[in-house]
């Protein structure tokens, strides 16, 4: 039910606040207004016209809790999360419509005005186009879609490659929130320790206790991990048994966790262990793989894509 309010009206006389005096003796004097010519009469301040007043509060209030348990959107305390409220006139309750992708060329407005670390990379040549190192029979295989980082069959050789960026504002700094994605290709699961993180790298073995986030294929496990220059915690994802492509990502969330997803599906996060202050922050992308028997091992990396808080 509406409000309907009451129309209050002031009194206007020619000479307000003026009454007459009548003694009636021991005390007691009657008292008169003594207004003049009376404009407007105004409006009555009676028992009826307060009550009016009660009696709307209540009903806004019945009003308002029938409103707040409304089971169909979108009621107060009702709306669908992500959702947007649309006008839908007078009198009537505002609709639900989803929020509009932003457009191709807001995207990029967004990015030429990031000044924060970002580095997205599909694209693999020319051969060297990142710092890379060998050992052994380790090599790399450079393409327009993808780099291919192998062992040969030397025992404990490696390839590996590292990517470091500070971004316009030079701010790479482990206090910030930080994404980290590829999309890869696992050819081998045995005998072999790989490292694809943001942060230090090792070049061999299965630890890793610098600072860093990211993740590793020790043997036939993937796992998410992280470290804080003196402890690793590690989560462990998938274990293989077969050759696989995998989109891996996570995102840090500082002082929190780090959150890890496989092909889009949230495995889990971390919250200790997580890398602090500056150092080796501005490694952004760094990837290694050694071998651990007289096989090779390879991995390829199809796509990167690191961002950074300003």
């Amino acid at each position: 039910m509406g409000y309907t309010p009451t129309d209050w009206k002031k009194r206007i006389v020619d000479t307000p606040d003026k009454y007459t005096l009548v003694d009636l003796g021991g005390g007691l004097f009657t008292i008169t207004p003594s207004e003049g010519n009376v404009t407007q009469e105004g409006t009555p301040l009676t028992e009826a016209n307060l009550n009016h007043l009660e009696t709307q509060y209540d009903e806004a209030g019945t009003d308002l809790t029938a409103h707040k348990t409304n089971a169909t959107p979108p009621g107060v305390h009702r709306w669908t999360a992500g959702k947007l409220l649309k006008g839908a006139g007078a009198d009537a309750d505002p609709m639900e419509i989803a929020v509009p992708d932003a457009s191709g060329n807001a995207i990029l407005e967004k990015l030429q005005k990031h000044l924060g670390v970002w580095w997205f990379n599909n694209h693999w040549l020319p051969a060297g186009m990142v710092y890379n190192a060998i050992s052994g029979s380790g090599a790399f295989t450079w393409s327009d879609e993808r780099l291919e980082l192998a062992t040969g069959i030397t025992a404990n050789s490696y390839a590996y490659i590292h990517k470091r960026a500070w971004g316009l504002s030079q701010g790479s700094d482990w206090g910030k929130k930080r994404y980290l994605g590829v999309q890869v290709y696992i050819v081998t699961y045995s005998a072999q320790n790989i490292h694809l993180v943001s942060g230090y790298c090792p070049v061999t073995g299965s630890a890793n206790v610098g600072r860093h986030m990211g993740f590793k294929v020790i043997n036939d496990s993937l796992y998410g991990t992280v470290a804080d220059s003196t402890t690793e915690s590690t989560l462990l994802l998938e274990t293989l048994s077969a050759a696989v492509y995998r989109r891996l990502e996570c995102v840090l969330t500082p002082g929190v966790e780090c959150r890890f997803y496989v092909d889009g599906v949230d495995k889990g996060a971390l919250t200790t262990n997580l890398p602090t202050t500056i150092n080796y922050a501005d490694y952004i992308l760094e990837m290694s793989i050694e071998n651990t028997e007289t096989v090779t091992k390879s991995i390829r990396l199809f796509e990167s894509r690191i961002f950074q808080e300003e």
